[in-house]
């Protein structure tokens, strides 16, 4: 078993994120190296299996998201494929999921269709 499938165990025994759990995750996956997108599919994947997820994991998550997208400043049809996922995993669309798509939309230099019409379909 790999450190992520441990993880997403202990993370998901009770289907919540806990701060407690932010503060694993932290630990074991975002202090420990540089990310890259298969570790933020992992973190969408905790937050999509959860019921429940703390304030705390959107201030680990969406500057881990910011990060590894913008990286090369584009974003991709995968790229764009992941944050559709990630914003379709709750009952609605966030307010701080609106913040993270507008500021990737800003601060990309070129962007994948996939994503032109995620940015409209969340904004249009």
């Amino acid at each position: 078993m790999t450190y992520l499938e441990e993880l997403r165990e202990i993370v998901l025994a009770d289907r919540k994120i806990s701060a407690n759990e932010v503060t694993l995750i932290e630990k074991f996956l975002v202090a420990n190296k540089k990310l890259d997108l298969t570790d933020i599919k992992f973190l969408v994947e905790l937050m999509k299996a959860a019921d429940e997820i703390c304030p705390e994991f959107d201030e680990i998550l969406f500057p881990c998201v910011r990060s590894v997208i913008l990286e090369d400043g584009e974003i991709s049809r995968e790229e764009s494929v992941l944050l559709m996922e990630m914003l379709c995993s709750g009952d609605s669309i966030r307010q701080s999921e609106r913040n993270l798509i507008d500021g990737l939309f800003q601060q990309t230099r070129a962007v994948a269709p996939e994503f032109s019409r995620l940015y409209e379909a969340v904004f249009g």
